[in-house]
C-alpha cells in the first residue's frame, strides 16, 4: 500500500513536470510564432515595396515603349521626307543641268550676237546717207525746261551739237532697215539681262556693301575682269517723270559725276542711239577713260522703264591718245513705279575699266558711282522745288 502511494506520488510529480515543460514549450512556441509573424510582416512590407518598384518600372518600360514607337514613326516620316527630298534634289539637279544648258546656249547666242554686231558695225562704212547726229529725248516737261534749259548751256559737260533728222526716205535701203532691226533685237536682249540683274538679292550671288543716303548697295563676286555692282532706293517722283528726265544724255552728268563729256555719235531710231562718254581721271599716272556705248530708253511694261548702256564699236569713235577704252556689259537704270508720286530706281553697273588703276582709286570710284540713285533723288527733288 505504501509502495502504491509512492508510485502515485511519483507519477503526480512527473505529470506536474510534464505540465510545466508543456507550458514552457507552449510559451516558447508562442514566442517563436510571434517572432515569425513579425518577420513575415516585415518581409511583406519589403515585398510590397518591391512590388511597387516593379510596377513603377513596368510603367516606365511602357512609357519607353510608347516613346520608341513614336520615335519609329518619326523616323519613318523622316525617311519618307528624305526620300522626297532626294527626289526633289534629283529634279533640281536635272533643272540645274537644263538651266546650265540654257545658259550655255544663251552665251553662245550672246557671242553670235556680238559677232553679228561687230560685223554690222563694220558694215556702217557702206551705209548710204548715215543718220545725222541727234539727241534722243522725249518731250520735256515744264519743270524740266525750268531746271535744265539754263544749266545745259553753262554745264562743264560737253554735249554734241545735233541736227534734227529728216523724215525717212522712201528709198531707205534694206541694209539700213536690217541694221536698225538687228540693233533693236540686241538692245532687247541686253535689256533683259539688265532687268534680271536688277532683281537678284543677297544669297543669290550678291553681297551687301552698305546703305548710303537711303540707297542699298550690293556687289557681285567672281566676275573678273568686270566689276558688277548695283544700288537701289526710292525717288520722290513718278516713274514716268523720272524716266523722262533720265533718258536724256544731257542729264548723265547729273547722276554720274565721273562723266565729263557726252557726245551723241548716231541716232538709230527714236529710242536707240550710240554715245561716246568720257571720264576724267584725277589720279596721277592713270589714264582717262572713255566708253562708246549703245543707249536704249524704253518702257518694259506698265510699271517699269529701262535705260540701257552697253559697249559697242563705231567707226566715228576710234580710240584716242590719253584715254583707255573701258567696256560696259549691260548697265543702266531701271525705274519702277511705286505709286503716283514715287518710284524705285535701280542702278546696275557692269564695268571693265581696263588698264591700270590703283585699288584705292577703284574703291573710291565704286563708292562714288553708287551715289547715282541718291543723286537721281536729289535731282528730281530739285526739279519739283524749282517748279513749286
Amino acid at each position: 500500500m505504501a509502495t502504491t502511494k509512492e508510485h502515485i506520488g511519483q507519477l503526480e510529480l512527473r505529470v506536474k513536470q510534464l505540465e510545466s515543460d508543456l507550458v514552457a514549450r507552449e510559451n516558447d512556441l508562442r514566442e517563436t510564432v510571434r517572432i515569425t509573424e513579425d518577420e513575415l510582416k516585415s518581409k511583406d512590407d519589403v515585398l510590397e515595396e518591391y512590388m511597387a518598384e516593379i510596377e513603377a518600372k513596368d510603367a516606365r518600360i511602357q512609357d519607353l515603349e510608347n516613346h520608341v514607337e513614336k520615335l519609329e514613326e518619326k523616323l519613318e516620316d523622316r525617311e519618307s521626307t528624305l526620300r522626297l527630298k532626294n527626289v526633289q534634289i534629283d529634279q533640281l539637279s536635272k533643272r540645274a543641268a537644263e538651266l546650265a544648258a540654257q545658259v550655255r546656249k544663251w552665251q553662245d547666242a550672246q557671242t553670235d550676237m556680238e559677232k553679228s554686231m561687230d560685223a554690222i558695225e563694220l558694215s556702217m562704212r557702206e551705209r548710204p546717207d548715215p543718220a545725222p547726229v541727234h539727241i534722243v529725248q522725249s518731250a520735256p516737261s515744264q519743270e524740266y525746261n525750268r531746271r535744265f534749259t539754263p544749266e545745259v548751256q553753262q554745264s562743264p559737260v560737253t554735249i554734241a551739237s545735233h541736227v534734227p533728222k529728216p523724215p525717212p526716205s522712201a528709198h531707205e535701203s534694206a541694209r539700213t532697215t536690217a541694221f536698225r532691226d538687228r540693233s533693236k533685237k540686241l538692245a532687247e536682249a541686253w535689256a533683259s539681262e539688265l532687268l534680271s540683274l536688277s532683281y537678284g538679292g543677297v544669297g543669290e550671288g550678291w553681297k551687301h556693301l552698305e546703305h548710303h543716303e537711303g540707297v542699298r548697295c550690293m556687289e557681285r563676286k567672281d566676275t573678273d575682269p568686270f566689276v558688277v555692282v548695283k544700288g537701289f532706293g526710292s525717288v520722290p517722283a513718278s516713274a514716268e517723270e523720272t524716266f523722262a528726265v533720265l533718258q536724256s544724255p544731257e542729264t548723265i552728268h547729273e547722276w554720274d559725276r565721273t562723266c565729263k563729256s557726252v557726245r551723241v555719235i548716231e541716232r538709230i531710231d527714236e529710242s536707240l542711239s550710240v554715245l561716246h562718254l568720257k571720264f576724267e581721271s584725277n589720279i596721277p599716272l592713270v589714264d582717262h577713260r572713255d566708253i562708246v556705248c549703245m543707249a536704249s530708253a524704253r518702257q518694259v511694261d506698265e510699271v517699269t522703264w529701262c535705260i540701257l548702256y552697253r559697249s559697242v564699236l563705231h567707226d566715228d569713235a576710234p580710240e584716242e591718245r590719253g584715254y583707255t577704252r573701258a567696256r560696259l556689259n549691260p548697265s543702266g537704270l531701271i525705274v519702277r513705279s511705286d505709286g503716283e508720286a514715287s518710284c524705285i530706281v535701280c542702278y546696275v553697273l557692269q564695268l571693265d575699266a581696263r588698264g591700270w588703276i590703283p585699288r584705292a582709286g577703284v574703291e573710291r570710284d565704286l563708292h562714288d558711282r553708287m551715289r547715282a540713285v541718291a543723286r537721281v533723288r536729289s535731282l528730281m527733288g530739285d526739279i519739283h522745288a524749282d517748279f513749286a
